[in-house]
């Protein structure tokens, strides 16, 4: 990836040389030119002057190894994608250290205080949601919100859960199918932006099988997260109820509903 800040060897993860998509696209691209020379009546941003550098859902770490001189936090909810973002750090020479880039979950505390933050817009708009009421206590009026997407990840709810949180919000015109997002902290938002309705609470009912009963905690981000999903009801209406201390290993289930209903 050649951006304004230097050419990088970026590789998803894990490395697959057989694997032909590339851990970046035009989203990450556009972000950087806009944060090198402006976009419009945008202009760049200092990075250099702007304080403490905070990227969320930067999806292999292009933006984090990018922009590592400027020492960022990257806050992902993914493994695979910390994990991505190290092994391309360690490949540009960089590495990890906490003096020059900070990898945090979205269960860490956030930077107390953040100038500018980045934001590579998830696909779940759930996702996007608590993350931004995690991050709002900590911007303030002169914080520099910069969004990015493909134009098919951005739509008129993802503008509106930005405005609703954070403060007025407006887009770029569209290059090579990618799209900004400006925001202003504050304003009205401060004030009605309500509470973080994540994660949500609720107790299964007498047809959730063997999960009868009991009462699961849906982060955002994992699939069909204000409900039990049909898939899963059957699955909890088939699986064995006594397992007589076998060793079950609960692959793939998002909230650990089945684990928990077979433990």
């Amino acid at each position: 990836m050649t951006t304004p800040f230097g050419s990088y060897e970026l590789t998803r993860f894990p490395e697959d040389p057989r694997d032909r998509l590339r851990a970046w696209d035009a989203a990450d691209e556009y972000l950087l030119r806009h944060l090198d020379s402006g976009t419009g009546e945008r202009g760049p941003v200092d990075l250099a002057g702007a304080g403490q550098i905070t990227i969320l859902g930067d999806r292999w770490g292009a933006l984090t190894t990018a922009l590592a001189a400027f020492r960022p936090t990257q806050i992902t909810d993914s493994y695979l994608s910390r994990a991505g973002t190290a092994a391309n750090l360690d490949r540009a020479g960089i590495g990890t250290a906490k003096s020059t880039v900070r990898l945090l979950t979205t269960q860490d505390p956030p930077p107390e205080r953040i100038d500018v933050l980045l934001v590579r817009v998830p696909k779940s708009l759930a996702l996007l949601e608590d993350q931004l009421y995690r991050l709002a206590p900590h911007v303030h009026a002169g914080t520099v919100v910069v969004g990015t997407g493909m134009v098919k990840e951005i739509h008129t709810s993802t503008l509106n859960l930005f405005e609703k949180i954070l403060g007025p919000t407006r887009t770029s015109l569209a290059e090579k199918k990618a799209r900004l997002i400006f925001c202003t902290p504050g304003g009205a938002a401060t004030a009605a932006r309500g509470e973080d309705p994540w994660p949500v609470t609720y107790k299964l009912d007498q047809d959730a099988g063997s999960g009868a009963g009991l009462t699961a905690v849906n982060h955002a981000g994992i699939f069909c997260a204000d409900r039990l999903d049909i898939g899963t009801r059957f699955f909890l209406q088939s699986i064995p109820t006594n397992t007589d201390g076998a060793r079950v290993v609960d692959l793939g289930c998002g909230n650990g509903i089945v684990g928990t209903a077979v433990a």
